[in-house]
């Protein structure tokens, strides 16, 4: 049984880890790097006496919890992975005990904060809404041994029941641009959701901040960073869609113009929303020079992100390192005021630096 739980663990929460330690660093940062201890002890509170509160505190638990049961579908899915499926050989009771100590292992970074809601519920004595913060971690639990255990009663390559109910098709002919948006909805819808939602919801807290903040413009360049960084899976997903469904597209008779022009177009499109936003809330002191050096900031981070994939002599375990001390190398630039749209500048020749050595020799 050690022996087995052995394997999931390295297969699957190692692996979790490993591949959305960034993800998880921008969480951390966003959480504790704007919020002292005792701001934290107030909200909680605050959450404590307030069900409109808590429930959205509970939605965002929810929409975590479903991060990793669509990692953990997906790694299913993967043919490396097949062999997880084995886990059916194995009586009923012990593979319920390997899922939920799989989906208990990754969703600690909520349940974590969630045990420290439960002992200042405890200490204020609000015993049901403790009660209620448990059973929603344990039902989020629950959820995934159910997913888990009913993906692999079928067979390997069954398609994936869950994408599919929220996913939809678009009808109508669709231009090279809106291939990759296309694959989001249809194949992706949930880890489009998360990263957006993560992303609009970093941006609404910023524009509410702003006016009180001694932080001024930086305060918008740490978010776009922070902006960029949630949208890191996305970028690799495109990667991963090019190489599989479009494995010609390095023949096609296209310009390095053109085929560059037409990733940083796709990102474009990707963050409107987030743009839109930017502009519809109108913060005060901010001028249309800065919204386009916003804007192009982040599209810069995230065509640098795209070619440093293709960065073959690099392992993926050393490429997460590298995102994290640029993550904070980038803050650090931003705080001491380096303008936005000069470190877009650095960021694209450096991208099409990459492209030009590295695109027609790499290996997804």
């Amino acid at each position: 049984m050690k022996e087995v739980l052995l394997v999931f663990q390295k297969s699957i929460i190692w692996n979790y880890y490993r591949k959305n330690s960034l993800f998880i660093l921008v969480v951390i940062l966003f959480s504790f790097g704007f919020l002292s201890g005792q701001e934290h002890k107030t909200f909680v509170k605050s959450a404590l006496k307030s069900w409109y509160i808590l429930s959205f505190i509970f939605l965002g638990w929810s929409f975590y919890a479903f991060k990793t049961y669509l990692f953990v579908l997906r790694t299913l899915n993967q043919p490396d992975f097949w062999f997880l499926f084995n886990i059916r050989l194995l009586p009923f009771r012990k593979r319920i005990w390997i899922w939920f100590i799989v989906q208990f292992s990754l969703i600690q970074l909520t349940f974590s904060y969630a045990v420290f809601m439960a002992i200042m519920g405890a200490l204020q004595m609000s015993y049901f809404t403790v009660g209620a913060i448990l059973l929603v971690n344990f039902i989020l639990i629950i959820f995934g041994v159910f997913i888990f255990e009913k993906r692999t009663l079928s067979h390997p390559e069954k398609e994936n029941k869950l994408t599919n109910i929220f996913s939809f098709q678009l009808k109508f002919p669709k231009p090279y641009l809106l291939f990759y948006p296309n694959y989001l909805l249809v194949q992706e819808p949930i880890l489009l959701l998360l990263s957006k939602a993560f992303s609009i919801l970093s941006l609404l807290f910023v524009i509410w901040l702003f006016p009180t903040d001694e932080y001024d413009k930086r305060l918008f360049g740490m978010f776009a960073v922070i902006i960029a960084a949630a949208h890191l899976k996305i970028v690799s997903e495109w990667v991963y869609f090019k190489h599989k469904y479009l494995q010609f597209y390095r023949n096609l008779p296209l310009s390095f113009l053109v085929r560059n022009g037409y990733v940083m177009s796709g990102y474009l499109i990707i963050i409107v929303p987030e743009f839109f936003i930017f502009l519809m809330q109108k913060p005060i002191g901010i001028s249309v020079f800065f919204n386009f050096s916003w804007l192009i900031f982040i599209i810069s981070l995230l065509f640098l992100s795209h070619q440093f994939i293709y960065v073959n002599t690099i392992s993926e375990e050393s490429k997460m390192q590298w995102y994290f001390f640029a993550f904070v190398g980038l803050l650090i630039l931003v705080l001491f005021k380096i303008p936005l749209l000069f470190l877009s500048v650095i960021f694209i020749l450096l991208s099409i630096f990459i492209n030009l050595k590295y695109f027609n020799s790499s290996e997804y």
